[in-house]
């Protein structure tokens, strides 16, 4: 019954470009979804990983000539499986890790010239094989993780100078001179070498690399001399650095680095001191110090930090006192107290106060995009919008169908087209239906919050929406 669902489901998608069918149990002998997903020219994005497709059910998702993204991981394909996506006219991003996959079927895979993102983790790799992997000329995302890589196949690898993202973790046979390879390479921008047991002299190398924004070097042996090394490093933006000794002492030299936005420093042994190091911290925006023996005290620093957005505390020591102080933090969208020594109660409430202060963001958003439609300036720039916003905001406003928007661009063009502000105070919602959906939509603190915002107004329907959305 489940899998006539799914059958009849992908039968009826007509607005969504992905479909996830993750762990559905799926199999090659499940005929009629692959003649649904054939026929549904809709999606182009597919992830099936962990089910039972085998080689067989490889084959007839191959046969699906519109795809552009598929995910395959867990499914026991095997080799022939793997090469059976062969001249596929359309593919560009394939994911076929843990598939048990040859090394002559890597080779193979290797040969799509149509692909720009290529995950064969935890497959089996030779020389010749990651010889093949470093010939890439289209590929900018690469992962190889668990692919028992040493040093001679790193330095073979650091040949592509296409690269762009490269995953390499839990290749625990690489040392510093593969570390130093991968840090000096021209192209390389995200590096992803976790579980790779690095210690302080691989985290100095891996420091000097200038060309790298982002590097998650976590659940490795790195203690605070490392730390210190990588806080010097003026290029980085986002590091992952969890599962790793620094203590307080390292964690203090990663508050003082004034680049980094999102740091990650989940179980590294830091109490109340260095959580209020990182809390003295005025650029990080998304923080996660999970895992650690952080309590009321530090909660307390973080509470009166301004930055930050997004704070992951979960699995610490933190009581209800400390939750209190965290929920008067207006500038947090997004907090994990779970798994501390707060009362459900407490916790409930401040997730309450929380999703507050989301709403209240996506308010500030909204006032933004109107000061443009205006003609004045905003204070942060239309295309810096996250996307989920920018969406949600159509959403609310527009009370359209929308068909996956191209990109960031389209969607502001269709907030400029839509939002019609007359005086001060004053939103044209275009269609009574428009402010009804926005209404419904929202519950009644935020409707309150707006009313005390705004007068709306409802002018006569347009004649005609942007051509690319069904107006309502």
């Amino acid at each position: 019954m489940l899998k006539d669902s799914i059958e009849k489901h992908i039968q009826n998608i007509t607005t969504l470009s992905h479909l996830n069918l993750e762990s559905h149990e799926v199999e090659d002998a499940d005929v009629a979804i692959f003649e649904a997903l054939r026929t549904n020219t809709f999606i182009t994005s597919l992830s099936v990983s962990h089910n039972q497709l085998g080689e067989k059910g490889a084959k007839s998702l191959a046969a699906i000539p519109h795809l552009v993204f598929i995910d395959l991981g867990g499914n026991r394909i095997g080799t022939e499986g793997a090469i059976a996506f062969a001249n596929h006219p359309t593919l560009r991003s394939l994911n076929i890790a843990s598939n048990d996959v040859a090394p002559s079927g890597v080779r193979v895979v290797a040969s799509f010239t149509s692909l720009t993102s290529l995950n064969v983790g935890d497959n089996h790799l030779d020389i010749e094989a990651v010889q093949a992997l470093a010939n890439l000329c289209r590929v900018k995302f690469l992962c190889i993780s668990r692919c028992d890589i040493n040093d001679q196949e790193t330095l073979i690898l650091a040949q592509n100078t296409h690269l762009t993202t490269l995953d390499i973790g839990f290749n625990k046979k690489i040392t510093t001179e593969g570390i130093a390879a991968l840090a000096n390479h021209p192209s390389l921008t995200k590096l992803i070498i976790m579980c790779c047991s690095i210690n302080d002299p691989g985290a100095k190398i891996l420091a000097t690399a200038l060309r790298l924004t982002y590097l998650d070097v976590s659940h490795n042996q790195i203690r605070k001399e490392g730390a210190l090394a990588l806080a010097k490093n003026t290029n980085l933006t986002s590091l992952h650095i969890g599962t790793n000794p620094i203590q307080n002492a390292g964690v203090k030299f990663l508050a003082t680095n004034t680049n980094l936005r999102d740091l990650s420093v989940f179980a590294t042994e830091i109490v109340d001191e260095g959580a209020m190091a990182l809390a003295s911290n005025t650029t990080l925006t998304k923080l996660c110090v999970s895992g650690n023996q952080i309590r009321d005290y530090g909660a307390w620093a973080f509470s009166k930090n301004k930055t930050l957005v997004s704070l992951d505390a979960n699995s610490n020591r933190i009581e209800d006192e400390g939750a209190q102080a965290l929920a008067c933090n207006n500038s947090l969208t997004y907090l994990n107290i779970s798994s501390n020594l707060i009362s459900q109660e407490k916790e409930t409430s401040v997730q309450f106060a929380i999703s507050l202060n989301k709403k209240a963001n996506e308010l500030r958003f909204i006032e933004q995009v109107i000061e443009i439609a205006k003609g004045g300036r905003s204070s942060q720039p239309l295309c810096s919008f996250p996307n989920d916003i920018l969406i949600l905001i159509l959403s609310l406003v527009a009370g359209s169908t929308l068909r996956s928007p191209r990109c960031v661009a389209d969607v502001c063009l269709f907030l400029l087209a839509t939002i019609r502000p007359t005086k001060k105070g004053e939103l044209n919602w275009g269609t009574a239906a428009n402010k009804s959906l926005f209404f419904k939509k929202w519950d009644d603190q935020a409707r309150k919050e707006v009313e005390q915002r705004y007068t709306f107004i409802v002018p006569k329907p347009p004649t005609k929406g942007p051509t690319w959305c069904a107006t309502s």
